[in-house]
């Protein structure tokens, strides 16, 4: 993925945070502390429920013929996407928690309009013998940021990365409100239901999330990257994939990185003219 490996090929030609290259020997060539900074996601959340009658054919797995059509072979089974806001008072507070000041709801990003914080996807199976179903939640507006550092100066060992998920508490809140719409993770003893503590939905979620494989801004646009997608401080060298994105995407990402790809392919060619 271009935001993981783009900010590792930059550290280890030596471009990127000065201290992090003299970690692993690297000449300086740019000290660019950008690089490998800004790293967002957007964490997601598989939990299954039980099916209540499997006789009523909801799932793959039971003996619904209709599943024995072609096209429920193909990708995940899945029917529909459903995209929430949450309660605009304990987005309030949260904000509060994070920036140390009560926000203005008339100007604030995250307040003045309706945004898209989670995405919910039921899926019709998890057990080969239909007897559960999954559901999906995908935290879509994250605040909090993490890095991509180098593991060594060698290309062929993976970067560290630190995706911190959770790691403000709007994040957390968006999460928890998220997952109060659903139901049952597995692993817990105690059933989750309205009545469940924020500590307790919490644990839930820290136990669970991973990785949405929606990595971006690690060569932040402004910081790293001119408007021009040019490396700043280096001739001739253009990032174009999602770690130029100033901000995190409130969608999947791959129609945002086709239009930077086509944007970037506009741009060289009228810098030849």
């Amino acid at each position: 993925m271009q935001a993981i490996r783009s900010p590792q090929i930059l550290m280890l030609s030596g471009i990127g945070p000065a201290e992090e290259l003299a970690k692993f020997d690297i000449p300086v060539l740019l000290d660019q502390p950008g690089v490998g900074r800004n790293l967002s996601d957007h964490g997601i959340l598989y939990h299954t429920w039980k099916v209540k009658d499997l006789s009523a054919g909801w799932t793959l797995g039971s003996s619904n013929p209709l599943f024995n059509e072609p096209q429920y072979s193909y990708g995940t089974p899945g029917d529909f996407i459903v995209s929430t806001d949450v309660p605009k008072n304990g987005l309030i507070a949260a904000i509060a928690e994070d920036e140390g000041a009560t926000p203005d709801s008339a100007t604030h990003p995250l307040l003045a309009n309706k945004r898209t914080f989670t995405e919910h996807v039921p899926i019709y199976a998890a057990a080969p013998d239909g007897s559960l179903v999954t559901s999906v939640l995908t935290t879509m507006l994250p605040t909090s940021r993490g890095s991509v550092k180098l593991s060594s100066a060698d290309t062929r060992d993976p970067p560290l990365i630190d995706p911190n998920y959770l790691g403000s508490a709007v994040d957390r809140y968006m999460a928890r409100e998220g997952l109060k719409l659903q139901a049952g993770a597995p692993g817990f003893d105690e059933v989750l239901s309205e009545n469940s503590t924020n500590k307790y939905i919490g644990a839930r979620l820290r136990a669970a999330m991973r990785s949405g494989y929606h990595p971006m801004g690690t060569l932040v646009m402004g910081a790293v990257v001119d408007t021009d997608l040019k490396v700043k401080g280096v001739e001739g060298l253009r990032a174009v994939d999602t770690s130029v994105f100033p901000v995190p995407t409130t969608g999947h990402l791959q129609v945002a990185a086709v239009a930077v790809a086509e944007q970037a392919a506009r741009i060289i060619y009228a810098s030849r003219a």
